[in-house]
């Protein structure tokens, strides 16, 4: 009768596990911001903080600036929500942080010299490079990856 139980366990796990896909998976964690270029500059020395993170919850943790650094770019509050959309490969961040409050396009890259995996999100108005932290590189997962991005 336990093995029964285990194996329910291990098929709900397995199923409800196997609902994300792997850009998806890429998306969750902490990201580290290298740019954010806005009206042709990297306003990067604004920002407080240089990290983005994505939690399984499908909350987010977005970069904030005081008025001290640019008073012009409204980005006061960190937190956030996001939903991914494999298929277009959109990722949307609803925030009050009104600077990442939009639609971003995702595309991934391989930085195979330094073994990172690096994420763009681009919007209207603004490009965001950011460079996954925490990630322990396997380039044929990366591969896997790539493979989402739209051509």
């Amino acid at each position: 009768m336990a093995k029964y139980y285990i194996l329910i366990i291990c098929l709900t796990l397995t199923l409800t596990c196997g609902c994300t896909s792997k850009a998806e998976k890429a998306i969750i964690g902490w990201w580290q911001v290298d740019r954010i270029i806005y009206d042709n500059r990297n306003i990067m020395p604004c920002f407080t903080l240089n990290i983005l993170r994505f939690r399984k919850d499908y909350t987010c943790l977005v970069p904030s600036t005081t008025p001290l650094y640019c008073p012009t770019i409204k980005a006061f509050t960190g937190q956030g929500n996001w939903v991914f959309h494999q298929d277009e490969m959109v990722l949307i961040i609803n925030s009050k942080n009104q600077f990442f409050d939009k639609k971003y396009h995702v595309k991934f890259y391989d930085n195979n010299i330094k073994n990172r995996l690096v994420m763009r999100l681009s919007s209207s108005t603004d490009t965001i490079v950011c460079t996954k932290g925490m990630y322990s590189y396997d380039s044929l997962e990366v591969k896997d990856i790539l493979h989402f991005n739209k051509k």
